[in-house]
C-alpha cells in the first residue's frame, strides 16, 4: 500500500569511539587573508653590514636655488703690470669746446723784415690848373741867330668827342726838323679840361695828350703843332 508518513525523529544518541583518521584529503582552496596582526615590538638592532658595491650615478637633480652672497674677501696683492694692448682705434670726433678767455698779451716780438715795395698805384686825376704867376723879369737880350730858313708850322686834332683823354701828334714834313712845338684845347670854353701833356716826341714829331678833370658831357678835342725848318 502508500508510504505511511514519517515517524518524529528519536533522541540523540552517545557518541560512538573516534574512528581511525581517514586518509587526507585534497587541499582545500586558499581562504581570505586574514585581518592584519598588531605590530610587534622592535627587535634589537643587528650588526652594521659590510659595504655594499656603489650604485650606478643617479640622474642630475634639478639646479638648486643660489646661495646668499658670501662677504667680501680681503684685497689681494696688486699684480704684476701687464704687457702694453694695441692702440685703439681713432674715436669719433667730440663736439667742439666753448671757446677759452682771451689770454694775457704776448711779449712784442722783434720787428721782421722790411717788405717788398708795393706796385705802383694808377696815376691819379689832374688837379685844378693854378693861379697865373707873376710877370717874371726880362731876360737879357740873346745871341744873334743863325738864319732861318723854310719855316712851317703844322697842326694836328684829334677826334671830337666827349670821351677822355685824348692824344695827338703833328709831324713835319720830310726833308724838315722839329724846332719847337704847343698844345691847345679845343672845347668852346669849357674848364674841366687840362693839357697833361706836351712835349717833343722825336726830332721831327711834337705829341699833346689832354684830360677831362671833371665830367664833361659835350664834344671837345685836342691839337698839337709842331714848328719845322729846313736844316
Amino acid at each position: 500500500g502508500a508510504t505511511g508518513a514519517a515517524g518524529a525523529q528519536g533522541f540523540q544518541g552517545n557518541a560512538g569511539t573516534t574512528g581511525a583518521t581517514g586518509v587526507a584529503g585534497a587541499q582545500g582552496f586558499q581562504g581570505n587573508s586574514g585581518a592584519v596582526g598588531a605590530t610587534g615590538a622592535t627587535g634589537a638592532i643587528g650588526p652594521t653590514g659590510s659595504t655594499g658595491a656603489t650604485g650606478a650615478v643617479g640622474a642630475q637633480g634639478f639646479q638648486g636655488n643660489a646661495g646668499a652672497a658670501g662677504a667680501t674677501g680681503a684685497i689681494g696683492p696688486t699684480g704684476s703690470i701687464g704687457a702694453t694692448g694695441p692702440t685703439g682705434a681713432v674715436g669719433a670726433q667730440g663736439f667742439q669746446g666753448n671757446a677759452g678767455t682771451t689770454g694775457a698779451t704776448g711779449v712784442a716780438g722783434a720787428q721782421g723784415f722790411q717788405g717788398n715795395s708795393g706796385a705802383a698805384g694808377a696815376i691819379g686825376a689832374i688837379g685844378p690848373t693854378g693861379a697865373t704867376g707873376a710877370t717874371g723879369l726880362t731876360g737879357a737880350q740873346g745871341a744873334q741867330g743863325a738864319l732861318v730858313f723854310g719855316y712851317q708850322i703844322v697842326n694836328a686834332s684829334s677826334v671830337s668827342d666827349a670821351n677822355s683823354p685824348k692824344s695827338v701828334t703833328a709831324t713835319c714834313p720830310a726833308g724838315k726838323t722839329l724846332v719847337g712845338g704847343g698844345a691847345n684845347i679845343n672845347s668852346g670854353g669849357n674848364a674841366n679840361l687840362a693839357i697833361q701833356s706836351s712835349f717833343p716826341a722825336s726830332s721831327t714829331q711834337w705829341s699833346a695828350t689832354a684830360v677831362e678833370t671833371d665830367g664833361v658831357a659835350t664834344a671837345w678835342s685836342v691839337a698839337a703843332y709842331a714848328i719845322c725848318v729846313t736844316p
